[in-house]
């Protein structure tokens, strides 16, 4: 059976606009005003991840987390957003590869 196999890659200033879109629309804590610095799964829980973020005021780094679908979640809405195509029924998942965060989409058909 075909398998289809993508995989979108977002950097660091895009992921951070995503996380801030999403987290508007759901009415949560907006991340606080910086840039991406890194990124690192969480120890203690591998369903989450860590972002140090450095702060546009303190110029300190803060560190905020959130789950893997969350983050794909934010991902989903940026590829709507700026018009990429995604299949309803193909599986959704992240990965971290460097300073990129990757979207992959995969679909049995």
């Amino acid at each position: 059976m075909p398998r289809e196999d993508r995989r979108i890659f977002f950097d660091y200033d895009e992921t951070y606009k995503a996380l801030y879109q999403l987290c508007t629309q759901k009415g949560l804590p907006k991340p606080p005003a910086g840039s991406i610095a890194r990124l690192e799964v969480n120890p203690e829980n591998p369903l989450e991840i860590d972002f140090f973020l450095e702060s546009n005021k303190s110029g300190g780094v803060e560190v905020i987390r959130y789950t893997k679908d969350f983050i794909v979640a934010a991902l989903m809405i940026m590829c709507r957003t700026i018009g990429i195509p995604l299949p309803k029924g193909a599986n959704k998942s992240m990965e971290l590869q460097g300073d990129q965060i990757i979207l992959r989409v995969q679909m049995l058909r």
